[in-house]
């Protein structure tokens, strides 16, 4: 699948099997030409979806995205009336960015996929995987005001992790974790928890299933890694 094509969210009823009624499908994104990844809120009363369409608008493979959010009704025949009144609009949570704002601002979206379970404080925040710059960063939208922030660490140095991917967000008895692995040229992919409440990182105690031979250790060692900031001309 590509993001440059047309895409779009429908409903489907689902009639027993002993039901003599045809199925009904309802498209739910009107007017938008790019709908995919959908996730319903905590509370089922709302549901989010990835928008690429700047990528159909402009044929590029993988143009910046946008977070999308629709009201949900009680029931599919509610939904249906409310889409053929014009009742139900399509609330924008994360618009495009032309250009960021500075060289490590928020580029804006470039996510192929939400987590099955991406929400936070009872829906008021998402976690996703998104590009930024030249490497992969776990980041948070704020439901409501659509502000973004980056939540992994920036790669700022040679010792640091290149990229950041998203696994998991659940809870615990300490409270809600978030779970990614970070890795970088010159380092395998390692698994890290933090509390949704800091997102102070810890790297989890999981024995390798099989050690590097010690030529490719020693080589690894020897590797050093940078990201180039480079300021294209337009």
């Amino acid at each position: 699948f590509c993001f440059n094509r047309p895409s779009a969210l429908y409903a489907i009823t689902v009639p027993s099997a002993t039901s003599a009624e045809s199925p009904i499908l309802l498209r739910l994104t009107l007017g938008v030409e790019s709908a995919s990844s959908p996730r319903f809120s905590p509370a089922g009363d709302s549901l989010v979806y990835l928008c690429h369409q700047n990528s159909v608008t402009s044929g590029a493979h993988n143009s910046t995205a946008e977070l999308h959010s629709l009201p949900w009704g009680p029931s599919f025949s509610s939904m249906s009336a409310m889409l053929d009144a014009g009742e139900i609009a399509h609330r924008v949570v994360v618009s495009t960015v032309q250009a960021p704002d500075t060289g490590g601002a928020f580029p804006g979206l470039y996510c192929g996929r939400l987590l099955d379970r991406p929400w936070m404080n009872g829906g008021r925040k998402l976690l996703l995987q998104s590009t930024w710059g030249s490497s992969e960063a776990v980041v948070c939208v704020d439901m409501q005001t659509g502000c973004v922030d980056r939540v992994s660490p920036p790669c700022a140095s040679p010792s640091d992790w290149g990229s950041w991917s998203l696994l998991s967000v659940g809870g615990c008895e300490e409270g809600p974790v978030a779970v990614a692995a970070a890795s970088a040229p010159n380092r395998p992919p390692t698994m890290f928890t933090a509390s949704t409440l800091d997102f102070n990182w810890t790297e989890m105690s999981v024995a390798a299933p099989e050690p590097f031979d010690s030529k490719v250790e020693a080589a690894l060692a020897r590797m050093t890694h940078r990201i180039v900031q480079v300021d294209p001309k337009v």
